[in-house]
């Protein structure tokens, strides 16, 4: 009988609504104050350069301050952060809104301010969207980053700039003011989603990050993230993309105003309308981008909005005029929607939830933090003509994106791979929910395509609960032989109840475990194992100083105890063969070894191929009314090891010949 989900299948939640209005709110008052910024520099000064230093001003905390924002956020609750974050904005933009009204505003009190702001939005930004997975169950998250982009590009690009340049047009320190009562109701909506998960834990899809002062110093934890980074193969060109996109977008946007204002003839008042057109296309993007992804593929979709907005925004500098810069702003929007959209599956499932922060983060220092080079570049040739900075930063883009192709269709396979993981859900096909526990190190091998809902992946504080000798014991117990009371495990293993009732309440906290559904016990409580089973990324664990010593205790206990089990088998059937179990038992046994000459991708593929195979063999052949080898007579707990891994020519021993051919081996235990 599968476990019934507290999550209603069709919906996104209250928790996800909250979180939802908190970034639009937070996007509103971006857009308003971009706008206005935008005007109140243009109305002191007409120097191109001088202008696109807002822009710089803007991008230079990505590159400065987002690494240890990321450090941050991977060590506090993330939503905490969002409020105090916003907080502060809201409190840095008032002080703005006071200097306006009062005439001490100058260009520079502008830069300060908007750094001081962006400074936030490093916190703020990131959070908002590696939470998502945390109040949204998985199958869900393609449709819930559609909505939180939508919302994004409504807010930020279509009603804060029109709304914005007609409240500057009345009275230039309305929209300034506008923006931090965004800031600040922004952070109480996340103190109300906080209140909510407290209040109901049953909400919440995944547990939250680390606790604050766990782990080492700010520096170890960010050469953790950078080593991750560089030991992925694809997000390195990933960041490189990323960078070569923003900084032809803000060649050309950051002399907009002006070219809007000197080339097309826009008043200030219809400016925010003029590049809402972005925005328009953002929301169709928003809306149609999954159906794009399931139509012409997530590779299509990203190249496609790559070179579709490099192509558009050619345009509005090679033809001058209004009607055709609107329409082309439109597909700049759109391709730009569609292809964060496309891509965002690679952060939010494929990066482990531990390491978001500062990945995420690290990937906008480099794309984001890079792009005052492009403001630069396009506030210079702006001296030379306006044109020239629509034309020069997009075509930079198309070439990098060109040459990056592969690079981009590989991360898409991969995309689409875990998306698909993720997305069926077995319950709902009159299908039973099997456990499943995929090997601590094998950190990279897709889980089955049919991974139940409430499969969990160990973050970092669930690893510190598993890190106990005991409690690894007691996990094994319940994986292998079913529920179970505190006081059969403790007669079981040679434990006091009370020990093993407080341990097994642990395992429960940190979600190894749950109550057993139909089974009465008296007083005591029957547990059994997660229904949904559980995932480690051992590698990207041990790799971390703060997780190092906690992974390496439940590694050696998993690996020891494993070869134990079958060590244990082998001896009974060597020393005990005529036993009746044993003579049973013992043509049913096997150890195979294959060695195969394969590719990362097609080992990947196999990995898959197995793990599926498992899944639909005992879903096709194990009734389901037998959840334990208790339930029919004539069973046993059968346990099936798959280890799948390269033998490279330095890890085999002196004299062997790594060319040597192999064939596989087979032999009976």
């Amino acid at each position: 009988m599968a476990t019934r989900s507290p999550h209603r299948p069709g919906r996104l939640g209250p928790a996800f609504g909250g979180l939802w209005g908190a970034g639009a709110t937070t996007n509103l008052g971006d857009g308003m104050l971009a706008t206005a910024f935008s005007l109140i520099a243009a109305a002191l000064t007409q120097d191109p350069l001088a202008v696109a230093g807002l822009t710089v001003a803007r991008f230079l905390p990505w590159l400065l301050v987002a690494p240890l924002s990321g450090v941050l956020l991977d060590r506090v609750d993330r939503m905490r952060a969002m409020v105090v974050s916003n907080g502060i904005a809201a409190l840095t933009v008032a002080l703005l809104a006071l200097a306006v009204l009062t005439g001490n505003h100058t260009v520079w009190v502008l830069y300060a301010a908007l750094f001081v702001v962006i400074c936030c939005e490093t916190v703020s930004d990131p959070a908002t969207r590696i939470t998502v997975p945390r109040v949204v169950a998985r199958r869900n998250l393609d449709r819930a980053n559609g909505r939180a982009e939508g919302a994004r590009t409504v807010a930020q690009e279509f009603v804060g700039p029109p709304v914005a340049g007609i409240l500057f047009a009345a009275v230039a320190v309305l929209p300034v003011a506008g923006a931090a009562l965004s800031y600040a109701f922004s952070a109480v909506l996340v103190v109300l989603v906080l209140a909510l998960l407290s209040r109901r834990p049953e909400l919440s899809h995944e547990a939250p990050a680390a606790r604050a002062g766990e782990g080492p110093g700010a520096w170890s934890a960010l050469c953790a993230g950078l080593a991750y980074i560089r030991q992925d193969r694809l997000l390195p060109w990933m960041m490189v993309c990323n960078a070569a996109c923003m900084i032809g977008l803000q060649c050309a946007t950051a002399v907009m105003v002006l070219y809007a204002q000197n080339v097309l003839g826009i008043p200030d008042a219809l400016y925010g309308i003029f590049i809402g057109a972005m925005a328009v296309g953002g929301l169709a993007g928003a809306v149609v981008s999954a159906r794009l992804v399931a139509l012409l593929g997530r590779r299509t979709v990203m190249l496609g909005g790559y070179l579709g907005f490099s192509s558009a925004m050619m345009a509005v500098g090679a033809l001058p005029s209004v009607w055709t810069a609107v329409p082309a702003l439109g597909l700049v929007g759109l391709c730009i929607t569609a292809s964060n959209i496309a891509g965002a599956p690679y952060l939010q499932l494929v990066v482990p939830e531990y390491l978001r922060g500062r990945v995420s983060t690290v990937l906008r220092t480099v794309g984001w933090g890079l792009t005052p080079i492009g403001a630069l570049l396009g506030g210079m040739l702006g001296r030379v003509d306006l044109a020239l900075p629509f034309l020069a930063g997009p075509v930079f883009t198309a070439v990098v994106v060109l040459l990056l192709r592969h690079r981009i269709a590989e991360a898409a396979r991969i995309m689409d791979t875990a998306s698909a993981e993720v997305r069926a859900r077995p319950g709902s096909h009159g299908r039973r929910s099997c456990p499943y526990y995929r090997g601590p190190m094998a950190e990279s091998v897709p889980s089955p395509s049919e991974r139940p809902d409430n499969h969990m992946d160990v973050d970092a504080t669930a690893l510190r609960g598993l890190a106990h000798p005991l409690r690894g014991r007691l996990l094994e117990q319940l994986q292998l032989r079913g529920p179970a009371t505190a006081t059969i495990l403790g007669e079981r293993l040679g434990e006091s109840s009370g020990s093993t009732s407080y341990h097994l309440r642990q395992l429960a906290r940190h979600g190894f475990i749950e109550p057993a559904e139909g089974r009465a016990g008296g007083r005591e409580r029957w547990w059994q194992a997660r229904r949904g089973g559980w995932s480690m990324s051992g590698h990207a664990f041990r790799q971390d100083p703060a997780t190092r010593h906690a992974a390496d205790v439940v590694l050696e206990h998993y690996y020891s105890e494993r070869e134990r089990r079958f060590r244990a088998w082998s001896d009974l059937a060597a020393s005990a063969s005529e036993d009746p179990d044993v003579q049973r038992w013992k043509a049913a046994t096997m150890d195979s070894n294959h060695p195969l000459p394969l590719t990362p991708e097609e080992a990947q593929k196999l990995s898959r191929d197995l793990l599926d195979f498992m899944w639909k063999w005992k879903r096709e052949n194990v009734p389901e009314d037998r959840e334990t080898a208790d339930d029919a007579s004539g069973t046993e707990t059968v346990e099936v090891q798959i280890n799948l891994f390269p033998v490279l020519a330095r890890l085999l021993g002196p004299g062997t010949d790594p060319g040597r051919k192999e064939g596989p081996s087979d032999s009976r235990a």
